[in-house]
């Protein structure tokens, strides 16, 4: 363990380059993840790089809960929000926003306001 990482995990790289890509910066976002456990190419849409780390995380939450925020008086409401997270994650990571309905698009900020909301519950 270490003072920058307390738990002496290191970051999850979601790089979004593809294997085979022979761009000059190559060696520098190895640097940048070696370093930082990251490289700049996470920032090129962040929106997509958080649903891909959320989505698989608050599915495996989903199964395995063992709780609900009281406020919801039951799991089947706490199975339903999350459902509503991890529909809204994944949309918005795929970036089809901009193809989707207007309902679609109401889904996706409603589920993003639930995460808001019950960001504080989401342990187990």
């Amino acid at each position: 363990m270490n003072k920058k990482d307390p738990l002496g995990i290191r970051n999850v790289n979601f790089s979004v380059i593809e294997k085979g890509n022979k761009r000059e910066c190559l060696r520098l976002w190895k640097k940048q993840r070696l370093e930082r456990g990251f490289d700049d190419t996470e920032c090129w849409n962040l929106d997509c790089t958080f649903g891909w780390f959320i989505v698989p995380r608050l599915k495996v939450l989903r199964r395995n809960h063992h709780g609900y925020p009281d406020e919801l008086h039951n799991d089947k409401n706490w199975c339903k929000v999350l459902d509503e997270m991890i529909w809204a994650f994944d949309m918005e990571s795929k970036h089809f926003v901009e193809h989707l309905t207007e309902e679609e698009q109401k889904r996706i900020r409603k589920g993003l306001k639930l995460f808001a909301k019950f960001y504080d519950h989401l342990w187990d």
